[in-house]
């Protein structure tokens, strides 16, 4: 009988000093992604990642609830449920509005210029959001390109067309209001039926979604613009409650191999964007060549000194600041 006492104090002993990161942690995960997309791949080599990275003990599931939710379901459930999430734009915008800026038109042109932008202010944001949230990383998914039914080849061509709106987007709404558009709500669901209905004239969205519809597009949209809009971004993060949980000795290395899955989302992500655009091309869809003055033009609309007036009026100067002076360099 002392014998078995004596095991059992022990074995409480040895349970006690047991190691935090040799003990499970299972991680509910929100990816509201198309089955097979490079943020689909990604994302399922990150759990495998982690779960290397912590020897088995971190486990990321993908709730199915949210597999096809809206970006405002998925933060919801941040506060509520989920461990994490990977937000597209629009979802990062709603934990904080300057990530926008990332992705307004005309301002960051090449995927170098993304990469320099987002390690420069992925710490402020992080730091505004420190309290409830960990983003872990920012990665580049493509670029967005305005499609349309006419040629989009001048600021002018705005005045009284329709175009396609994020709700979440209000910074970018009211920019092409001041260029004339007509604004309305749209997404990447409602965007097809929109342009059958022949309520929508111009939409910006990425390649790689238009030519997953497009058999039904291409009956209506016939143009999409020779520069690209702005990068499509997405952000993987975790609240802080299930970041906390992670021994502090694991952050680093899984910071490190989320960033490694992250490169290759944008490396595949590219590619088959061009894949997209050579298969749209091929399938009716024009691309009308741009002049030296109608690029200056497009630039001046979104980086010039009254577009960098109102990008201080909606967001935080001192983020504008950042971002201009990073991408200068």
């Amino acid at each position: 009988m002392k014998h078995t006492i004596r095991l059992l104090a022990l074995l409480i002993i040895v349970l006690s000093i047991v190691p935090l990161w040799a003990q499970s942690i299972t991680l509910q995960i929100a990816a509201s992604v198309p089955p097979n997309s490079p943020w689909d791949i990604g994302m399922k080599k990150l759990a495998s990642e982690w779960a290397r990275v912590s020897n088995g003990n971190i486990k990321i599931v993908f709730s199915r609830s949210l597999a096809n939710a809206s970006q405002d379901a998925i933060v919801q459930q941040l506060t509520f449920g989920i461990d994490g999430a990977l937000l597209e734009t629009s979802g990062m915008f709603l934990l904080e509005k300057d990530t926008l800026l990332l992705s307004m038109p005309g301002i960051i042109k090449t995927s170098d210029e993304f990469i320099k932008a987002s390690k420069a202010l992925l710490p402020v944001f992080q730091s505004r959001l420190a309290d409830k949230y960990q983003i872990i990383t920012l990665s580049q998914g493509g670029w967005i390109r305005f499609f349309s039914i006419k040629p989009i080849k001048e600021p002018s061509d705005f005045v009284g067309i329709r175009i396609g709106v994020n709700k979440n987007q209000e910074p970018i709404i009211r920019q092409l209001q001041i260029l004339g558009a007509k604004t309305v709500k749209s997404d990447s669901t409602a965007f097809v039926s929109q342009f059958s209905s022949k309520a929508l004239d111009v939409v910006y969205s990425s390649p790689l979604l238009v030519a997953t519809f497009w058999n039904q597009l291409k009956s209506n949209v016939s143009y999409m613009s020779a520069f690209t809009v702005s990068p499509f971004f997405g952000g993987i993060v975790l609240t802080k409650r299930a970041w906390d949980k992670i021994p502090k000795e694991l952050h680093q290395p899984l910071i490190e191999v989320t960033e490694k899955v992250a490169q290759e989302i944008t490396a595949l992500s590219l590619q088959k964007e061009h894949e997209a655009i050579n298969m749209m091309t091929s399938n009716g869809l024009l691309i009308p060549a741009l002049t030296g003055t109608q690029l200056e033009a497009w630039n001046e609309l979104f980086t010039g000194a009254q577009a960098q007036k109102l990008l201080n009026e909606m967001f935080t100067p001192a983020t504008v600041q950042i971002l201009f002076s990073v991408i200068k360099k």
